[in-house]
């Protein structure tokens, strides 16, 4: 197993450093399911002390100052899934115009997650605090032979509780490591809300190009919100 020597101390947009460290195996460049042994994680240390709560679902006892990020892949544990669909549950609730799922249609239910999170072309990249997870990003790549150099970030959310510690950006920013390492992947694409200028100049940091608008993308209770859709040349 190869072990990446830790980066230098970088500054976040929300002003708090962080250490990143990385521990990676050499990820095969052939096609098929990759083994579990290649589990890329991240660990991003918080360096300035923190007072994070956790969500009413998963309470911490007390404030838990300067832990530390870790970043991977969800694994096909009942842990992991029951985390993320307790997650993707309340992202759908409380930012209704970020997401074009509702509770009543989401097709992302337990068993659907085992299915995806065995396959090579998807992968639920998870941030964890103290054991809780408190932001995800889905990364898939588009199925159709004339799509393959395609890939899609979706479902980026951060608990409310958790936001402000680069959460989102560990995660997006390992989902964009994953496709990297994924033959004849040029491209990652995504859509952001109109409602959601934080998460945009996120992508845009990134790397992510706006091309376009889409009106009324998204309608909640009668009222109609645009998208605008980004792309990254890898």
């Amino acid at each position: 197993m190869d072990t990446i020597a830790p980066s230098p101390i970088t500054r976040l947009p929300h002003r708090e450093a962080v250490k990143v460290t990385s521990r990676a195996s050499r990820r095969s460049r052939t096609p098929g399911p990759r083994p579990s042994s290649h589990v890329h994680h991240e660990v991003v240390q918080v360096i300035r002390p923190t007072h994070f709560h956790a969500n009413p679902a998963t309470p911490y006892r007390r404030p838990m100052p300067s832990l530390p990020l870790i970043v991977r892949p969800l694994a096909v544990t009942d842990a992991d899934i029951t985390a993320y669909v307790h997650l993707r549950r309340e992202m759908l609730e409380h930012e209704p115009f970020a997401f074009g799922s509702s509770p009543e249609d989401d097709r992302l239910n337990a068993d659907f997650l085992r299915t995806s999170l065995r396959s090579a072309d998807s992968a639920l990249i998870g941030c964890f605090k103290g054991g809780h997870l408190i932001a995800v990003a889905g990364l898939v790549r588009e199925p159709k032979l004339k799509a393959r150099h395609l890939a899609t970030i979706y479902g980026v959310y951060t608990t409310p509780a958790a936001r402000g510690l680069g959460a989102a950006r560990a995660a997006v920013t390992h989902a964009i490591a994953i496709a990297r390492t994924w033959p004849g992947v040029d491209w990652i694409q995504l859509s952001v809300s109109e409602t959601a200028p934080i998460a945009q100049r996120l992508y845009e940091s990134l790397g992510f190009i706006a091309w376009g608008t889409e009106p009324d993308a998204t309608r909640v209770d009668g009222i109609g919100r645009a998208e605008i859709h980004m792309r990254m040349k890898l």
